[in-house]
């Protein structure tokens, strides 16, 4: 496979081409079930557009894909795209999501960028009846979309669940809201298992060039009787439009205070008699996008954003005094640009600033005060030759600045040295892509990327030795092919020579005071990954992904699934409509915070999910009635050991719009 990836590589030095600035949609309709194929729906200017050469890597799911998942949370959305792996585990980094075999996912909520330590406390929680759109973007050589170096101590890389250092976002996953696009009032009421409620109201408006909308949502659930697992959350959600031909801004607020308990482990963590919950826990993100179009080539932008989480946490465990301390983690970021376009050619140029602290201490760091900065610059070009062919381009540097943080990533060392204004080594990131379109039905598409990093000079390591620098030499093969409408499969190839990989060769302490002990390896990762999707005669649609990945690490191997197969098959009569929905991960091995640092069964599990849903109108509103069920199999399936999930889930929801 890896010599296939490089021909490919090669082949892209002769003939590719991408269709640069250019937003191409398909829609097939076969007896009222619609497939869209999305090239790029992002306005040019826009700083979240991929290159063509990345369009394989792409997995789009529409307001009416997410509607027929009938998801619980943005995890079971993201679950579906091809090569992504969706753990939970306890309180310190709940959720988390992880792409082609370990790295982490950069998580974009419409302009705010979300580290991890964020994302994996409050994400879950984030109403999923009140986005537009989520793309998952599998491929970390597009430079333009974020930081390719993560904020804050990284957990991870082998036995943890959470991000890793090195170059580790190995991809984004970019949330949009829903916009007014008229006047609508409507209101959303669900009741499912466990006395699990969803309540929301909301309301858009548009005239003229201004719009805006507004979301109030308040939802909770008791849980599972005796696992720790009750949760509460009111928020609100609003943003806003203005789009004139001299003056483009948006903006969005989103504001939750939830109350969390945190899942009781089983016997196999070391963690399983702590009983710990959030209460309060509070988030806030806010966006503000200023584009400026000078004629029609050229447009400057200027974004802020803001994203902060606050969180009391509470340690109750058989104590008459429970244990707590409260947490802020807050990141800032200013980002400006611009994009100089025309019929053949894209070029972008920007820089961005971003701040992330802690000041009460960050997870292992309690009571540590925290703050890095980054600045990043990038460069970035697509240029089509003619009506075939294209190439694009890009390099990326982000240096980290720590103005205050730990010497070792241990909570158990005494007397560490502080850091105080320390830069790291620049993070150096480098693409090359392209795509060329052999006839009609088919379109070649080929990828390299490379990334240079330096592990931060924080982390505890093995005999204490120093950590050598990362390099990931990336290569891709995509091919894409348009046959019928009953049949559009895409399939790419991916090769990743990792050298100086920084991983957990071991975790010390347990419990509260667990960390880990890095060590370094060259491993080599290469994988394939398949989509199809289709409308099919009488009301039948589908869509459908495997993926498969191996390393050449065995300490790797056993703890990554090595297949992943997700399908979703519909059904459309009139205004009935139903879904199924299969998740398949493969088995793997998992000791975080295992008990006897035994290495533990996980995965090797079938989710099975489905949903039927009636659309109506009820004096003058539009209805929709849907009853849905959630892991039919009621598999307590185990993604890190000792956390299983809670089994099936039975529930309805109606929703009336005017």
């Amino acid at each position: 496979m890896r010599w296939s990836v490089a021909a490919g590589v090669a082949l892209l030095a002769l003939e590719t081409t991408v269709q640069a600035g250019m937003a191409e949609e398909q829609t097939v309709e076969v007896d009222s079930v619609e497939v869209t194929g999305t090239r790029d729906r992002e306005p040019v200017y826009s700083s979240f557009t991929v290159p063509e050469s990345a369009a394989a890597t792409v997995e789009e799911f529409s307001r009416e894909d997410i509607r027929a998942v009938a998801p619980s949370s943005i995890y079971d959305i993201a679950a579906l795209s091809p090569g992504a792996q969706v753990t939970f585990q306890g309180r310190k980094g709940m959720n988390a999501l992880q792409l082609r075999g370990g790295d982490t996912l950069g998580v974009i909520l419409d302009g705010v960028y979300i580290p991890w330590s964020q994302a994996s406390r409050m994400l879950a929680q984030f109403p999923v009846d009140a986005i537009e759109s989520v793309r998952v973007v599998r491929d970390s050589s597009a430079v333009t979309l974020g930081p390719l170096t993560p904020f804050s101590p990284a957990v991870n890389h082998d036995n943890a669940p959470t991000p890793g250092q090195g170059s580790s976002n190995q991809g984004f996953m970019v949330i949009t809201t829903k916009r007014g696009k008229g006047f609508e009032v409507g209101g959303i009421a669900e009741y499912a298992s466990h006395n699990s409620r969803n309540f929301q109201l909301y309301h858009g408006y548009k005239k003229g060039p201004l719009s805006y909308r507004l979301v109030g949502t308040v939802s909770g659930t008791d849980g599972r009787d005796g696992w720790n697992n009750a949760a509460s959350t009111r928020s609100i959600l609003a943003n806003g439009n203005y789009d004139a031909t001299d003056l483009k801004a948006d903006f969005m607020v989103y504001f939750a205070d939830s109350r969390r308990e945190i899942q009781r482990s089983t016997k196999e963590s070391t963690t399983s008699n702590a009983l710990w919950y959030y209460d309060p826990m509070k988030s806030l993100q806010l966006s503000v996008n200023l584009h400026k179009p000078w004629n029609d080539v050229h447009t400057t932008s200027l974004s802020y954003a803001r994203g902060r989480v606050t969180a009391h946490e509470v340690l109750r465990t058989t104590k008459a005094t429970p244990d707590d301390i409260s947490q802020a983690d807050q990141s800032d970021m200013l980002h400006l640009w611009h994009v100089a376009a025309t019929a053949n050619n894209r070029f972008v140029a920007g820089l961005q600033g971003f701040r992330w602290e802690s000041p009460t201490g960050q997870f292992f760091y309690e009571n540590i005060a925290r703050k890095e900065d980054l600045v990043s610059g990038y460069l970035h070009d697509e240029y089509r030759l003619n009506d075939r062919l294209t190439l694009d381009g890009g390099i990326r540097v982000d240096a980290k600045f720590i103005e205050k943080g730990s010497d070792k990533y241990s909570p158990l060392l005494g007397g560490n040295k502080m850091i105080n204004d320390e830069w790291q080594q620049p993070a150096i990131s480098l693409s090359l892509g392209g795509s060329y379109k052999l006839d009609r039905m088919h379109r070649l598409l080929a990828r390299f990327g490379y990334t240079r990093q330096d592990a931060d000079s924080f982390l505890a390591t093995v005999d204490g030795k120093d950590l050598d620098t990362e390099e990931r030499f990336k290569y891709e093969l995509g091919i894409e092919a348009n046959y019928h409408p009953a049949f559009n499969p895409t399939l790419t190839l991916f090769l990743y020579d990792i050298r100086k990989f920084a991983y957990a060769a071991a975790t010390g302490g347990s419990g509260a005071t667990a960390y880990n002990i890095y060590d370094s390896a060259d491993v080599i990762r290469e994988g394939v990954e398949f989509s199809c999707k289709g409308a099919l005669p009488w009301g039948f649609g589908y869509n459908t992904g495997y993926s498969y990945i191996t390393t050449d690490r065995g300490a790797t191997n056993k703890i990554k699934p090595h297949h992943m197969v997700n399908l979703r098959l519909s059904h459309k009569i009139n205004a009935v409509e139903s879904n199924l929905i299969l998740n398949y991960v493969g088995p793997y091995e998992n000791n975080f915070l295992s008990t006897g640092s035994v290495y533990r069964p996980a995965g090797g599990y079938t989710r099975l999910d489905m949903n039927v849903s009636y659309a109506f109108t009820l004096r003058g509103a539009q209805a929709r009635a849907t009853l849905y069920g959630r892991n039919l199999l009621d598999d307590h399936y185990v993604t890190i050991a000792g956390w299983r999930d809670q089994g099936m889930v039975w529930g309805g929801k109606m929703e009336v719009a005017f």
